[in-house]
């Protein structure tokens, strides 16, 4: 299972590309296949690629394996409570743009 010791360095500089291998990935975030695996089982990440040796994964996808990662190594929180959390982390982030969004449109609309 993961590790996060030297994780968070390694994570920073695996951001700074633009996709990871599999075999990158687990290098950059200290996990074992296996980890990664089930977060795909579970549709917490989605990979491109057809195979485990064409799978890349990209920013977006780092970011939630990151997460992923700091959820289950500081909260002890299993594969499928991983999943419900990144769910709910992206509706939140969803539902900030809109608000976002509808509060410079309202305040364009008070201007008129």
């Amino acid at each position: 299972m993961p590790k996060l010791d030297d994780s968070a360095n390694n994570a920073v500089k695996a951001e700074e590309v633009t996709e990871l291998t599999l075999e990158e990935l687990c290098k950059a975030y200290d996990v074992n296949r296996d980890f990664v695996i089930e977060l795909i089982s579970f549709g917490t990440v989605e990979p491109v690629g057809f195979s485990i040796e064409t799978w890349r994964f990209n920013n977006q996808q780092l970011h939630v394996v990151r997460t992923a990662v700091r959820l289950y190594h500081d909260l002890e929180v299993n594969h499928a409570g991983i999943a419900l959390a990144i769910d709910l982390l992206s509706e939140i982030d969803e539902l900030r743009s809109k608000l976002e969004r509808l509060e410079k449109y309202s305040s364009v609309l008070d201007k008129e």
